[in-house]
């Protein structure tokens, strides 16, 4: 029995959707990886900011002026 050309573009379409299928499965372990070696230097700058925002925050006003802040501006860092 001869082989159609519709059996041989359903046979390439099936190797290309499983080939992509494990590309997108490498992409999605390789977000995830990523995502777990972000998440420590991400929660050390949270740690940092919130550190410096309330060292500022215990400033008073003058101390504040002679390093150029106001109150509101403290919370945006």
């Amino acid at each position: 029995m001869p082989i159609s050309h519709f059996d041989v573009t359903i046979a390439a379409q099936r190797r290309s959707e499983s080939r992509s299928s494990g590309q997108r499965e490498h992409h999605v372990v390789g977000l995830i990886v990523i995502s777990f070696l972000a998440l420590p230097a991400a929660l050390l700058r949270w740690v940092k900011r919130r550190h410096t925002r309330q060292v500022l925050a215990a400033l008073d006003e003058h101390q504040l002026r002679d390093v150029g802040l106001t109150r509101a501006e403290i919370s945006k860092l």
